[in-house]
């Protein structure tokens, strides 16, 4: 049975803003609480699920998953953060103000930062970048991602690994427009129903593509792509995930 010296230990291998936001039991004392004799929750604490953290950490959480590999004893204070974010935003219309442009971009554009789906491909330009209308066999289907898509500085990976697949000779396209957000940021800040909506779009998206036309999906960004778009989908395509 772990020691709280085993805990404290534990804490200290996490991230400093863990820390300094409370966000994580150990170094800052009994910060995460389990309230179980009282419905009253303490000034300046978020909870959901009788488990409670302070404001601030509930959105300063990056969602890295640290805490939950370090626990000794099998706690999962990011998943804790995520459900109360998911009450906070839904049921409470209660959210960093940061997040409203990110959320109508989702909404409205198909990607946080509201760039119209026809400028989707403008970082491909001067590229040789093929989208599946112009090669429907391709050997690799590359999912872009958002951010290599449309943020300036992250358009330098995407072209950067558009020159490595060209000059390897690797037969590749892209959804170019019809690509559109994974939902991962929507899911990760509490809206739920915005992902829900991305992520069965994505999948019916790449279900109509022919079973034979990608034996393999590369991705730049878009974690979640693989752990919930995939599984939903029933694809059996493999992921490359360039490093």
């Amino acid at each position: 049975m772990p020691t709280p010296a085993s805990c404290v230990s534990a804490a200290k291998s996490l991230p400093g803003l863990c820390h300094r936001e409370g966000a994580f039991p150990g170094r800052t004392g009994d910060q995460q609480t389990l309230f179980s004799q009282h419905n009253k929750f303490p000034q300046g604490l978020t909870c959901s699920h009788r488990v409670c953290h302070p404001t601030e950490a509930v959105w300063a959480c990056t969602s890295c998953g640290a805490c939950v590999d370090i626990c000794p004893v099998g706690n999962e204070p990011m998943r804790d953060i995520l459900d109360i974010r998911r009450d906070l935003v839904l049921m409470e219309n209660t959210f960093p103000k940061q997040l409203e442009t990110a959320f109508r971009g989702m909404e409205r554009t198909a990607n946080p930062w509201g760039v119209p789906p026809n400028e989707r491909m403008k970082w491909a330009e001067g590229l040789k970048v093929p989208t599946i209308e112009q090669n429907p066999e391709p050997d690799i289907l590359w999912w872009v991602g958002c951010a290599p898509a449309t943020e300036a500085r992250a358009q330098k990976t995407a072209r950067a690994f558009a020159h490595i697949l060209n000059s390897a000779g690797v037969n590749f396209a892209v959804l170019g427009e019809s690509e559109q957000c994974t939902g991962d940021s929507a899911r990760r800040s509490g809206r739920e129903d915005i992902f829900f909506g991305l992520a069965t779009a994505n999948v019916e998206l790449l279900n109509e593509i022919k079973p034979g036309a990608s034996s393999q999906l590369a991705r730049t960004a878009c974690t979640l792509l693989r752990t919930s778009i995939q599984p939903s989908a029933g694809t059996t395509r493999s992921f490359i995930t360039p490093s």
